[in-house]
């Protein structure tokens, strides 16, 4: 960039995967939220669920309408 010039700024869905264009993004960000340190390897989103469970961790999933943005 050069200086002086102006970056254009762009507000992200809040999923990051679904920004960048990822197949199956809900999939992709469910996985990251339930990663067991850092590592999800090519864990499936139950398998996440049910290591969770073995360490005592409640799973909670909510499902909600996507808010509208304010202008």
């Amino acid at each position: 960039m050069k200086k002086g010039g102006t970056v254009r700024v762009e507000e992200g869905s809040g999923n990051v995967f679904a920004d960048l264009g990822f197949p199956n993004p809900e999939r992709e960000q469910l996985k990251a939220q339930l990663m067991v340190r850092g590592h999800s390897g090519n864990f499936s989103v139950e398998r996440l669920m049910e290591f969770l469970t073995a360490l005592g961790q409640d799973i909670e999933i909510v499902v909600r309408p996507k808010r509208r943005r304010a202008r």
